[in-house]
C-alpha cells in the first residue's frame, strides 16, 4: 500500500498544485503517449539514426512508418497490460478477497481510464 502513496499524492495533490491551468486527469494521456515517441526517440539517438518529422496536422502524419511504429507499439504494450492487470485481478482477488486487492482494483480503474481512450485512438493510425 505504501508504494502507491507516492505516485497517488504526485497525481492528485503535487501536479494540481503546481499546474498553471485547470490540471485534469486526462493530461496523463499526453503523457502516456509522449513516453512512447521519446522511446522511440531515444532509440534512434542511440543508433545514429535520424527519423524525419512530421507534424501532427501535416499532410503525411497518417501515413508515416515512425507514426505506424510507435502506434503500433503502444497499442499492443497498452493492450496487453491493461487485459493482464484485469485478468489478474479477475484470477486472484476472488482466491484472496477483496480486501487485499482494493488498490490495485483502483489504480487499474485509473489505468483503464487513461489507456481505453488511447487504444481506441491509437487503433486508427496502426492500421
Amino acid at each position: 500500500m505504501i508504494p502507491f502513496l507516492g505516485p497517488l499524492w504526485v497525481t492528485l495533490v503535487l501536479l494540481p498544485a503546481t499546474s498553471v491551468g485547470r490540471y485534469r486527469f486526462e493530461v496523463v494521456r499526453a503523457q502516456t503517449l509522449y513516453a512512447y515517441c521519446h522511446l522511440f526517440a531515444i532509440w534512434h539517438a542511440l543508433r545514429r539514426r535520424v527519423a524525419a518529422w512530421v507534424p501532427s496536422g501535416g499532410r503525411g502524419a497518417r501515413r508515416s512508418p515512425l507514426v505506424r511504429t510507435v502506434s503500433r507499439v503502444a497499442l499492443a504494450w497498452l493492450t496487453l497490460t491493461t487485459a493482464a492487470v484485469w485478468a489478474g485481478i479477475a484470477w486472484r482477488a476472488p482466491e484472496y478477497g477483496w480486501a487485499r486487492y482494493w488498490a490495485l482494483t483502483g489504480f487499474a480503474v485509473a489505468g483503464t481510464y487513461i489507456a481505453l481512450p488511447l487504444i481506441r485512438d491509437l487503433w486508427r493510425f496502426a492500421r
